[in-house]
């Protein structure tokens, strides 16, 4: 049987408010990084960034 290890470190620290009573934000940072996965070993065209994610997202809701 044939052991595959896979590595995912994801990390996304968020701060959230309520902005009134009715409309809620969030603001959060996200680093996720894949490891040993075949598709991310580089030099091919699906490489997909080397299976790592930086970036920086805002969210908001409006409840009724």
């Amino acid at each position: 049987m044939n052991s595959i290890n896979l590595g995912e470190e994801p990390f996304e620290p968020s701060l959230g408010s309520f902005m009134t009573k009715d409309i809620i934000a969030k603001l959060a940072y996200t680093n996720q990084n894949y490891s040993d996965f075949s598709q991310y070993s580089g030099g091919s065209i699906n490489d997909l960034y080397g299976g790592n994610f930086n970036g920086v997202m805002f969210e908001a809701a409006i409840t009724f």
